[in-house]
C-alpha cells in the first residue's frame, strides 16, 4: 500500500512551490501531490479529462496490460490523478470540494486509479463516497475487483467485496482477465482469495465468461487450486484442453473429466494436445485410454494429422495411432504432412512398421492400456487417513 508522499500537504505546498511543476495543470499536480495548485483549481477544471503526466508517451489505446507501466499517460479526472499517485488527502480534499466519484474518462474512474495504486485509504474514501464498486459503465477492460486480485492488494479486495463488489461480473473479452473474480484469483494462483470468493457464494464454472476458473488453473498446472475448484463442483472437464502437464490430465480424469472430453468445436483433448505440441500431456491421455485414431468431424482427421514434431507423432504410433490411416480423401498422412511443410514427420510415418502383424499389436495393446485405466477410474478413491491426536 503507497502511502502518502512527504510529510502532509503543508510540506507538499513548500515542494511545489519551489518546484517547476508550479505550472503544471491540476490534474498533473494531483499525481505529484502539489496540494496547492489542486486547491487552487477551479471545480470546473477538475472533473475534465486529461493525462497525469503531459510528456510524450509510446502508450497506446488503454488495455489491461497497459494500465500497469502507462496509467499517467491516460485521461483521467484531476480526482483519478490524486488516487493514482497514491494522496489519499488529496483525494479527499477533492471529494469535499465537489469532484465526481462517478466521472469517467473512457473507461476508467477514480476507483480504478487508486485500487491500481493500492492506496487502500482512497479505496476507501471513494467507495464511501458512492464510488460504484464494480468499476462503473464500460468497465470490461478492468474491474476493480479484478484488478485487485491481479495486483495482490488484499486490503483492497476485502474493501471491495464489503462494498458489494460483484464477484461474477466477467470482465472484457480477449484479455488476461475476460472470466469472473474467481477465474482472475486461479490466473495469479491465489488460493486464499478464491477460497474466501467461493465460500461468498462465487460460481466455481464461472458462468458465462470466456475463461472458465478450472480453464485457467488447467493452463497453470496449479494442483492445488484445481483442488480447491473440483471440490466446489467445478466440472473437471472443462480443464482437459487446457492442460500443461500429465499430473492435471491424471487429477481431472480422476475427478470424472472423460478422457474424450470435447470442445466447443467438437475437437478432443488429445487432437488439441497433439495440435499445440504438448507432448507431456499427450503421454498422459494416452496412458488413460484416449483413442490414438480417434477422427475428428468435419474433416478433421486422426490425431497424426495434427502432429507438430517426430517425437509427439512417435508417442501416438507407439500409442496404437495406425499411420496408414487417411488425413483427408486425397492424403495420406506422410504426404498430407509434406504439404504442410513438415518433413521430418512425413519421413518419420514412412519408416514406420505397417505390417498387419505389428499394427495389430500396438491395437491390442493400446486396448489393454484402456481396459486398465477404465479399472483404475472404476476404483473408489482411498480416503485420507486421519491423524492420531498426539
Amino acid at each position: 500500500m503507497r502511502s502518502t508522499r512527504g510529510a502532509g500537504l503543508a510540506a507538499s505546498v513548500v515542494a511545489f512551490a519551489l518546484s517547476p511543476a508550479a505550472a503544471a495543470s491540476p490534474h498533473e499536480a494531483a499525481y505529484r501531490g502539489a496540494a496547492a495548485a489542486v486547491a487552487a483549481a477551479k471545480v470546473a477544471d477538475i472533473d475534465t479529462c486529461s493525462p497525469c503526466l503531459l510528456q510524450r508517451s509510446t502508450c497506446q489505446a488503454p488495455t489491461s496490460g497497459a494500465l500497469a507501466k502507462c496509467a499517467p499517460s491516460f485521461a483521467w479526472t484531476a480526482l483519478g490523478c490524486a488516487a493514482l499517485g497514491g494522496h489519499e488527502a488529496i483525494v479527499r480534499e477533492l471529494i469535499k470540494r465537489g469532484a465526481q466519484v462517478l466521472f469517467q474518462c473512457g473507461p476508467y474512474a477514480p476507483l480504478i486509479a487508486a485500487v491500481h495504486a493500492q492506496s487502500v485509504p482512497s479505496v476507501e474514501a471513494l467507495l464511501k463516497a458512492r464510488a460504484q464498486p464494480d468499476g462503473g459503465v464500460g468497465a470490461e477492460i478492468d474491474r476493480p475487483l479484478h484488478l485487485a486480485l491481479a495486483n495482490g492488494c488484499d486490503a483492497c479486495v476485502r474493501a471491495l467485496l464489503r462494498h458489494k463488489a460483484d464477484p461474477e461480473l466477467c470482465g472484457k473479452a480477449d484479455t488476461a482477465w475476460s472470466g469472473t473474480a474467481l477465474a482472475v484469483a486461479a490466473s495469479v494462483a491465489d488460493v486464499y482469495h478464491a477460497r474466501e470468493l467461493l465460500r461468498l457464494g462465487a460460481d466455481p464454472k464461472g458462468r458465462d465468461c470466456k475463461r472458465a476458473p478450472i480453464s485457467v488453473a488447467a493452463e497453470n498446472g496449479d494442483l492445488a487450486m484445481l483442488k480447491l475448484l473440483l471440490d466446489a463442483k467445478a466440472p473437471a472437464a472443462g480443464g482437459m484442453h487446457d492442460a500443461r502437464s500429465g499430473a492435471v490430465v491424471k487429477l481431472l480424469v480422476a475427478r470424472g473429466a472423460p478422457v474424450e472430453t470435447l470442445d466447443a468445436s467438437g475437437t478432443t483433448a488429445l487432437r488439441t494436445a497433439v495440435r499445440e505440441d504438448r507432448r507431456e500431456v499427450i503421454q498422459a491421455l494416452l496412458d488413460e485410454g484416449a483413442d490414438p485414431n480417434g477422427a475428428e468431424g468435419k474433416g478433421g482427421g486422426v490425431p497424426l494429422c495434427a502432429a507438430k514434431s517426430v517425437e509427439a507423432a512417435k508417442l501416438l504410433v507407439e500409442g496404437g495411432a495406425d499411420p496408414r490411416r487417411p488425413c483427408t480423401d486425397n492424403f495420406d498422412l506422410p504426404r498430407f504432412h509434406r504439404s504442410l511443410g513438415s518433413p521430418a514427420v512425413a519421413d518419420y510415418l514412412e519408416t514406420v512398421d505397417v505390417s498387419p502383424e505389428l499394427i495389430m499389436k500396438r491395437a491390442l495393446r493400446a486396448l489393454e492400456v484402456k481396459e486398465a485405466a477404465e479399472e483404475r477410474r472404476k476404483k473408489p478413491a482411498p480416503k485420507p487417513k486421519r491423524k492420531r491426536p498426539s
